[in-house]
């Protein structure tokens, strides 16, 4: 979905041509969002695997920051601890966040 790739930008809405994906990645005290680059030109499992050495990445606290910055979207699984739904928070300048829960 084309318009859903933006960010905000002061008072505009900027439509960006990569699809840079943000993943919420819990760490003691906090949340870091590691951002998977090109995600639209990736396979799946390209994406798997880089997702899970930024993730261990993240939760060892060695990401660079432009490792963690950017993106237009945003995805937020608690699935995996069991919560069906729940409402996720659009961290800025994130245009869209998808909250994931258990099927």
């Amino acid at each position: 979905m084309p318009d859903a790739n933006a960010v905000w930008a002061g008072d505009r809405v900027l439509r960006l041509t990569p699809s840079d994906v943000a993943v919420a990645v819990a760490v003691e005290g906090g949340l870091f969002t590691p951002v998977l680059k090109d995600a639209e030109t990736k396979s799946l499992s390209t994406l798997s695997a880089e997702m899970k050495d930024l993730a261990g990445r993240a939760r060892d606290r060695r990401l660079a920051p432009h490792e963690y910055q950017g993106g237009s979207f945003a995805i937020s699984n608690l699935g995996m601890y069991g919560i069906d739904n729940f409402d996720a928070v659009i961290n800025p300048p994130h245009g869209g966040i998808l909250a994931v829960g258990a099927g």
